[in-house]
């Protein structure tokens, strides 16, 4: 990691070190970027965003639009040095990687192949070319400055391979012909290039009679992974920046982190500058004058170096410490381990592989609900671990799930990752357990139980045992478990051994006598539920009787469960009732009146006043009521009054001339009847 990317990670320790020391950074930007621009800035020329540019790749311009302003700004980085006698492309970071002919890489599509770069015929070619052309002496004529510029524009791109240990995005590039390759880069690039460094030699001719260090290294760039400036001229560090947008902060925690890394003060730094070249802008500091504007309390500039250094010594003491030591759970728990679990890089050493046999053990489990081991679950890596087998083991260990109850754990279970786990099979695991029932309680998990997956879990074991809980059952009574109730799983539910037990309770009856549960009652499952000793309590109780009253029981009543109960003690009793008179008078009743318990009925006063009624005569005409008939009960009936003035009507004599008539008349009770007619 470079000091550029340690400067745009928010937690490493050079940024976190810069922002603590040197606070009024931000200040100086905001001054810096009012300050007005006396000549009008070299800018693309318009429309040239939506161009290709020369890119291979380049299927989506407008998406490498920054990859081509960024390449712009290295190229001119090397057309700027070429203005100076001291610059040697022997020195350059672009030669020096040319000589690696061969190097293994990985592709965009993470697919390993061989990656030639174009070798020393390139340079020696731009050697040869600068020796004729002399840039350092004046300006070129346009041919040759425009054939010079798509050389630094080649440079450039072999350059950001060897920054970023890949090949440029447009890698086609570096498999043609020489001519080819500098052909390749649009007209408007090289126009780009050329009119800056026109401003540069313009503005800052004094800069090129004086002693220059180009593209130079600092003792301490090791200790960030690497830190090479633009420009030293007489003491004076200049970092160049091409872009049109306003300074950063970065930019000037660059160039003090720079100057920092310079430990021996092996250049001689005496001033700090910032040159825009589009707007041929220099902002210059003394060292000292920066100090006193970025820091609240300036220090001498020796004594922040040596801060600065100790920052890394302390470092890489701590990555010793953790890889020597046996016993990590001491080390991880203590001051220092807070300290090593401050930096990224440390914290993926601790994720890695190696250190996963620590985390495995009860000590590292127990160490992760610790301060620090919280610390570290809500970084990156520590996120990553808990998503890899190890992680999930230990969400299901009792440390884990004491983790899970903590205020970080539920906020974890509610970021995509706290998903993935609580739709696997160890997420059940932890859902089954105490804390995974109180989180279910939580909003968080409502909000889970609304969606694909958390339904899926309601119809698990697992879940259904949940549901009779006191968290579910409590849920069960918001609208989500009163609208889940209604759908087929919640039915299925319903009629299980744990759907039962639930409906015995008071917040079950409460349901039933709702609006919610009209679709459950009128649905199968709930006819099978009824039969059932919870069910036939329910129908004994107020929700129930009212229920019975009302016409949607009819369905019920008139099917084979209706009948099954209406054969009961209850039920029985129920049919003698006012609440059932309704359905028994109606059509659905027809096929409960020729059972047993429907006969014994209609021979009662009630059923009497039926028979004798408009609804009882049409029960008789058709052949349910004419079943009836054929039954001891209907032939009793016939020999009451109201019998025999049903047999002297109209509606009799379709019976009479049926089998089942003609049979009856030939009983004792059909002669009587015959030979009372015929007196009358």
């Amino acid at each position: 990691m470079s000091l550029t990317s340690q400067l745009s990670n928010f937690n490493s320790v050079v940024r976190r070190f810069m922002h603590t020391h040197f606070p009024n950074v931000t200040k100086m930007v905001r001054a810096i970027n009012k300050e007005p621009h006396y000549i009008r800035p070299i800018l693309p020329p318009e429309g040239v965003e939506f161009q290709d540019g020369g890119y291979a790749l380049s299927k989506n311009p407008r998406r490498y639009w920054a990859y081509v302003l960024g390449d712009i700004g290295t190229a001119l980085d090397y057309r700027i040095r070429f203005n100076f006698p001291e610059m040697n492309i022997k020195e350059t970071i672009a030669y020096r990687d040319s000589l690696s002919r061969e190097n293994r890489v990985k592709s965009r599509a993470h697919r390993k192949y061989r990656f030639r770069f174009i070798g020393t015929d390139f340079f020696n070619e731009v050697e040869e070319f600068l020796a004729r052309t002399r840039p350092d002496r004046g300006s070129l004529i346009p041919e040759d400055e425009d054939v010079l510029c798509r050389y630094c524009y080649t440079m450039g791109l072999i350059d950001y391979g060897y920054r970023n240990s890949s090949p440029h995005q447009n890698m086609e590039w570096f498999d043609i012909d020489v001519n080819e390759l500098i052909s390749r880069p649009a007209q408007w690039i090289s126009d780009d290039i050329a009119a800056q460094n026109t401003l540069f030699r313009k503005s800052k001719r004094d800069w090129l009679s004086k002693p220059a260090t180009l593209n130079p290294t600092f003792t301490g760039g090791v200790d960030v992974g690497g830190a090479d400036a633009d420009l030293i001229v007489d003491g004076c560090l200049i970092d160049l920046k091409s872009s049109q947008k306003n300074l950063t902060g970065r930019h000037l925690y660059q160039l003090i982190g720079y100057c920092l890394l310079d430990y021996e003060d092996e250049h001689g730094i005496d001033s700090l500058a910032i040159y825009r070249t589009r707007y041929g802008v220099t902002h210059c500091w003394a060292v000292e004058e920066m100090l006193a504007l970025s820091m609240d309390f300036p220090q001498p500039l020796n004594e922040l170096r040596a801060k600065f250094r100790k920052v890394f010594q302390d470092e890489l003491q701590l990555l010793e410490e953790f890889k020597t030591t046996p016993d990590k759970f001491s080390f991880l728990a203590s001051s220092n381990g807070r300290k090593f679990l401050e930096h990224e890089s440390r914290v993926r050493l601790l994720a890695s592989t190696e250190s996963n046999k620590f985390l495995k053990s009860p000590e590292g489990r127990q160490w992760l609900i610790s301060d620090n081991g919280k610390f570290f679950m809500a970084t990156i890596p520590g996120k990553r671990f808990l998503s890899s087998g190890n992680g999930r083991d230990f969400l299901t260990s009792p440390s884990g799930r004491k983790w899970l109850s903590t205020d970080e754990g539920r906020y974890y279970l509610t970021g995509r990752k706290g998903r993935e786990f609580l739709n696997s099979g160890k997420g059940r695991v932890f859902l089954a357990s105490a804390a995974g029932r109180e989180w279910l309680s939580t909003t968080a998990g409502r909000k889970w139980l609304e969606c694909d997956k958390g339904r899926l879990f309601l119809t698990l074991a697992v879940g259904r045992n949940w549901l009779t809980t006191k968290f579910g059952r409590k849920w069960l009574v918001t609208r989500a478990g009163k609208i889940w109730l209604t759908s087929p799983d919640g039915q299925v539910f319903l009629i299980s051994k744990n759907g039962c037990k639930w409906l015995e309770t008071a917040d079950a009856i409460d349901w039933l006598a709702s609006a919610g549960a009209r679709r459950f009652l009128t649905s199968i499952n709930c006819h099978k539920w009824l039969v059932t000793e919870a069910g036939q309590n329910w129908l004994d109780t107020q929700g129930g009787r009212s229920w019975l009253a009302s016409y949607r029981s009819w369905a019920f009543l008139g099917n084979k469960h209706g009948e099954q109960w209406l054969e009961t003690i209850a039920g029985r009793a129920w049919i003698y009732t006012d609440d059932a008179k309704d359905w028994l008078f109606s059509v659905s009743a027809w096929d409960f009146l020729i059972t047993p318990a429907g006969r014994e009925w209609l021979i009662s006063d009630e059923g009497k006043i039926f028979l004798a009624g408009t609804k009882g005569h049409e029960f008789l005409e058709y052949g349910k009521g004419r079943l009836f008939l054929t039954r001891a009960e209907g032939r009793e009936w016939l020999t009451t009054e109201d019998g025999r003035k049903w047999l002297s009507s109209d509606k009799s004599q379709t019976f009479l001339k049926l089998a089942v008539g003609r049979e009856w008349l030939d009983t004792a009770a059909g002669k009587a009847w015959q030979a009372s007619t015929q007196q009358e």
